[in-house]
């Protein structure tokens, strides 16, 4: 457990900006971290993005830890753009829930390539203790 908490925590410190300012709670002992980040929108092509550069997913993870295993669990995704002013037109800026099953669609599989990011984590932390 503690192995697999430490090599979560190194993840998160590794692929966040900042994991202090990611991590809003975590407890060794319960193996547990909680913490805010986001992600780009994933734009399906580079058309797409053309229209959304900016736009984020904001979402909350809690990582817990047992023995040899660990659950991601990601709630309040949202979608996020600033306000911007286009050939004569106002767009107002947008925070709020994910609201079509198409984006959902774009965004659930960067949040489970976490996941998988993290099990390769686990799996270094345990490979790199006998080097």
């Amino acid at each position: 457990k503690v192995e697999v908490f430490r090599a979560g925590r190194q993840w998160i410190a590794e692929n966040f900006r900042s994991a202090k300012a990611v991590i809003e709670y975590e407890s060794a002992a319960d193996g547990t971290i909680i913490g805010k980040g986001f992600i780009p929108y994933p734009c399906a092509s580079a058309w797409e993005c053309v229209g959304k550069p900016d736009w984020k997913v904001p979402f909350t993870l809690r990582f817990e830890a047992k023995d040899e295993r660990f659950r991601l669990t990601f709630t309040d995704i949202r979608i996020q753009w600033p306000a911007k002013f286009a050939n004569g037109v106002t767009q107002p800026a947008f925070d709020g829930v994910v609201r079509t099953q198409k984006d959902m669609d774009k965004i659930r599989p960067k949040l489970l390539l976490m996941g998988e990011g993290i099990r390769a984590s686990v799996a270094r932390g345990a490979s790199s203790d006998n080097w």
